[in-house]
């Protein structure tokens, strides 16, 4: 088999691939967030309801650094309160 006929069955492999995955892609933005959120993990999914918390609530966009500190405090008992004062 030559190298011109590996190329084009690769290049048609990597099509139907890429066309299976763009078919599966959700239609919409929510479709979107949905699956997001059923693919956090049942460990994760506290942590990831605080952070996602934080990120609704919050008066601009936080740095990684005040994530983790909104963590650390829900950790500790404490809740987004905190935070107002």
């Amino acid at each position: 088999m030559g190298v011109l006929s590996t190329r084009r069955i690769a290049a048609t492999l990597f099509h139907q691939v890429a066309k299976k995955l763009l078919e599966d892609l959700p239609s919409t933005l929510d479709e979107t967030y949905e699956r997001v959120l059923r693919e956090i993990n049942e460990a994760s999914r506290e942590h990831a309801l605080c952070l996602l918390q934080c990120l609704a609530v919050a008066h601009r966009p936080l740095r990684v650094e005040e994530l983790a500190e909104a963590l650390r405090l829900t950790s500790m008992g404490r809740t987004t309160e905190a935070f107002h004062s």
